[in-house]
């Protein structure tokens, strides 16, 4: 006896943001919640930027990628650009995420 296949009847689109904290889990993902969370963060973005769907995580993730990668390395592809990034953020070291970590808060606190 075959059973039919079950259907499922909501569909939820994934953010790219959803979609990258699946994909890149470790020291990436986890910088990225961790700075999205921050007072600083919170306070610039005055609450106004959505976290249930990881929002938050991609406006950090674009910081990172410009302060890691640098805007001459922006092709105009941004959903390359901030995955580039983030792969290049999984191997760094612990200095380097620390610097990153520190220039974000440091341009969070300007941006209050």
């Amino acid at each position: 006896m075959r059973l039919p296949a079950k259907r499922w009847s909501y569909q939820r689109h994934l953010e790219p943001a959803e979609i990258k904290n699946s994909v890149y889990r470790g020291q990436a993902a986890d910088l990225l919640k961790e700075l999205a969370h921050s007072d600083g963060f919170v306070q610039a973005a005055r609450g106004k930027i959505d976290s249930s769907r990881m929002l938050d995580c991609e406006f950090v993730n674009r910081f990172i990628a410009f302060r890691l990668l640098g805007v001459e390395r922006y092709g105009g592809n941004l959903e390359d650009f901030l995955n580039d990034a983030m792969i290049r953020l999984q191997k760094e070291d612990d200095d380097t995420l620390e610097r990153c970590r520190k220039d974000f808060l440091k341009a969070m606190t300007y941006a209050r």
